[in-house]
């Protein structure tokens, strides 16, 4: 709402509560009728009394004077028992000779709950553009009846931060210095306190009476005329400079941070020779405009048109809250008629799932006759090699590691095999031949077919039937070496073939008949297990020379 053509006269923000827990704004309508009808007798016009009227404009409708250009209109928004609402007052006044005046008091209340909320009331005053002629005197700065009534009403409990409304000045003595320091030092604190300090002789240089009319809620004044207690109190500020001494007046800002040294610059400083100099008006008038006038543009106040944007937007939530409902039952149709394909299909995957079922048990049954005659066939075929390799042992007992190398690649063609590189390397293994001959029956027997039979777990499985230590890589420090890495890249058939995987027996020195040193690698294209190396490559750890 702009307000460009009009002049502000007073604004005020404070928190109300009803006493018996009953509808806060109602009684707060109550206090606007009883000001309203008083305005009307004054100014001998007609304004209705009936409750219904005022229940009406509670809930939005319009009050028009009979006998004067005086109107009232409302607009409210309701959350369940919690009411957000705005009434605007508008009354012309005319003198002859004089631009038309028309007064604007605008109240507004955001309810918390049905019995608390917050009331915020600004007055404004336009005259007549236009008109050729004076305007009306300035009115001089008051606080608005309506205020009045609010804070003196009954019904109601009015507070401005946390603080009983008062429109009277709160004189302090030396036992309140610590309460009202806290007041004052409140970071959350949200209105100005104003302190009046005396002169030596008790005399206050500007009336805290005067400030509190022409304020009202906008600040918390406090004066003494006892000079121990303003001693008392400025000694319990931290620093010298937020103190207020000798006749001054000092009006600490909203929410102070007396941890900042320069946080005393934003607490205005009115002394004794300034308020001498210019005169008491000229400080009240400074006072009422910055305090009970100017509107900053971090304080809020429930307007008509922000009442009507709740409305708006409550409207659209509605509106799309019946869109959606009308989207989630078609959803829900579409839903319960896929249900009902799903549970016919259902029934008939039902069926053939029993047939399945039935037909699966069968082909188990089947597979299970095989793997019986496939086992016995391993067997069969194991057992032949095994025989055949303990007759070429029996016969040449005294084979060398070539030999047995050979015998094993004979005998399980389709397991084990030697790139050209693995041939060489046996030349110079120390290994004893039945050590290999161990090693090598433990990789066709035991591991070739881990390979087939599982992923993960071969290392482990590969010691516990053999009792040799299997790796399938080496060191991170070994692996970053590229020399190292090197004497690992192999050839077989023309592909290449990294020998990193390796067994070895238990025994420590690798110059031991006992201990063996085996690098291979699975060649993916024949499925063959391939060794490279029979003797033990330098790592990260093999000294150097």
């Amino acid at each position: 709402m702009l307000d460009l053509d009009r002049t502000m006269f007073f604004k005020a923000k404070f928190d109300v509560a009803e006493n018996s827990d009953g509808d806060a704004l109602w009684s707060v309508i109550m206090c606007l009728k009883r000001w309203s009808l008083k305005k009307a007798r004054y100014g001998d016009y007609r304004l209705p009394s009936e409750p219904h009227a005022w229940s009406e404009l509670k809930h939005g409708d319009k009050i028009v004077a009979d006998g004067a250009d005086v109107r009232l209109f409302s607009c409210m928004h309701r959350e369940g028992d919690v009411y957000t609402w705005a009434c605007q007052h508008s009354e012309v006044s005319r003198i002859i000779g004089c631009a038309p005046r028309e007064w604007t008091t605008e109240i507004g209340f955001e309810g918390r709950t049905r019995s608390s909320g917050t009331v915020s009331i600004i007055t404004m005053y336009s005259d007549a553009p236009g008109f050729l002629g004076p305007l009306q005197e300035t009115p001089s700065p008051t606080i608005p009846g309506l205020v009045r009534l609010l804070a003196n009403d009954d019904q109601l409990t009015c507070t401005v931060d946390g603080c009983p409304l008062s429109l009277e000045p709160i004189e302090f003595k030396i036992d309140g210095c610590a309460a009202l320091y806290e007041t004052i030092a409140n970071p959350a604190r949200e209105v100005p306190v104003i302190v009046c300090a005396p002169s030596h002789g008790g005399r206050l240089s500007l009336d805290p009476e005067t400030i509190v009319r022409q304020l009202g809620p906008n600040a918390l004044v406090y004066f003494t005329r006892d000079c121990e207690a303003m001693n008392a109190l400025n000694a319990i500020f931290p620093a010298n400079d937020l103190g207020c001494f000798g006749g001054a007046v000092r009006i600490y800002a909203a929410r102070p941070d007396f941890t900042n040294p320069s946080n005393s610059y934003h607490h205005r400083y009115f002394s004794t020779t300034q308020i001498r100099e210019h005169g008491a008006n000229y400080h009240y008038a400074i006072l009422r405009r910055a305090l009970a006038e100017d509107v900053h543009f971090w304080e809020t106040s429930i307007r008509i048109d922000d009442v009507k944007r709740l409305n708006r937007h409550s409207l659209r939530e509605r509106d799309t809250a019946k869109r959606m409902t009308e989207i989630e039952n078609a959803a829900i149709d579409q839903l319960t008629a896929m249900f009902n394909e799903v549970d016919e299909r259902a029934e008939s995957a039902e069926t053939d799932r029993d047939r399945l079922r039935d037909e699966l048990t069968e082909c188990r049954s089947r597979l299970r006759d095989a793997d019986a005659r496939i086992a016995a066939y391993e067997h069969s075929f194991s057992s032949q090699r095994d025989c055949s390799l303990a007759r070429a042992l029996d016969e040449q007992p005294q084979l060398n590691l070539a030999a047995i190398a050979k015998l094993f690649v004979e005998a399980y063609p389709d397991r084990l095999d030697f790139s050209e590189r693995g041939w060489e390397s046996l030349e110079g293994c120390v290994t004893a031949p039945d050590v290999f001959w161990h090693a090598l029956h433990c990789m066709c027997t035991v591991l070739h077919p881990l390979y087939s039979e599982r992923g993960a777990g071969i290392a482990k499985a590969f010691r516990e039937r053999t009792r040799l230590s299997l790796s399938f890589k080496e060191s991170e420090t070994t692996r970053k070496s590229t020399v190292l890495m090197r004497q690992r890249a192999d050839t077989y058939e023309g592909r290449p073939l990294i020998i990193e995987p390796h067994i070895r027996s238990g025994t420590g020195d690798p110059n031991s008949p006992k201990f063996v040193h085996i690098y291979f690698n699975r060649d993916e294209k024949t499925g063959r297990l391939v060794i490279g190396a029979t003797q033990h490559l330098d790592t990260s750890t093999t000294p150097k020379l």
